[in-house]
């Protein structure tokens, strides 16, 4: 008896852990979305998607897959992938910034993102930008933001519903 009140204890402290470190999730077809660029000529539309599978990034050109949660929060919006339950992270390795998908942690700065002038800014690695990046096989990294007017298209991030 003594021991299943301990394990009651501690399950009850474990969920009083998570529940503060997990970002919520809602789970509400309403705010799920897909993250991108569209791009538009006379003729035609092209949209590149971002996609995750495993902790990997990668782009979709055919279609827009709504697979992304934006968490809203005051000091930075997190952004979760519905099919992985992973959160986007960018983080130095080897002195390269690099993004990928994490283990959901609202009180990690490495998943804090910012929407501001037509690009998706780290909110702790300022002036450094989610891009997709053509060329046979377009890839998602970061990049150093570029602060001209005229936004480069591979720099035009944006969260569609």
């Amino acid at each position: 008896m003594a021991r299943l009140a301990v394990l009651l204890l501690l399950l009850a402290l474990v969920a009083i852990v998570a529940a503060q470190t997990d970002p919520p999730g809602f789970n509400n077809s309403d705010i799920m979305g897909w993250l991108g660029n569209r791009k538009k000529d006379d003729d035609t539309e092209l949209v590149w998607s971002i996609t995750m599978r495993g902790s990997t990034l990668s782009v979709n050109t055919t279609a827009a897959q709504r697979e992304w949660e934006k968490l809203y929060r005051i000091n930075g919006d997190i952004l979760r992938n519905d099919h992985t339950n992973l959160c986007l992270e960018a983080a130095y390795s080897a002195s390269v910034l690099r993004v990928y998908g994490a283990i959901c942690n609202a009180s990690s700065p490495e998943q804090t993102w910012t929407f501001a002038h037509r690009r998706l800014e780290h909110a702790i690695f300022r002036r450094n930008c989610l891009a997709i990046v053509d060329g046979a096989t377009p890839v998602v990294r970061m990049e150093t933001c570029d602060q001209s007017a005229a936004v480069p298209s591979s720099q035009k991030i944006r969260f569609f519903r």
